[in-house]
């Protein structure tokens, strides 16, 4: 790949790590005051599930970029 390729990867990576971290954080945040609030409903347990999903993406996108030098 060339260095042109790689930058953009890189650049693109860095703004998908963001974006994750960004979710992790909404999702966090809503499933605590929902669970705070309204007790544990699907919703709540919804909340959950996005919140560990953003953290896998976030470590599987890390781990690329990791690659990439």
């Amino acid at each position: 790949m060339s260095d042109q390729a790689n930058n953009s990867l890189r650049r693109q990576l860095k703004f998908s790590l963001f974006l994750q971290a960004a979710a992790f954080v909404m999702f966090g945040v809503a499933f605590v005051v929902r669970a705070a609030t309204a007790g544990f409903d699907a919703l709540t347990l919804a909340f959950a599930l996005f919140t560990v999903l953003c953290a896998g993406a976030f470590v599987l996108t890390r781990s690329k970029m990791r690659q990439l030098g």
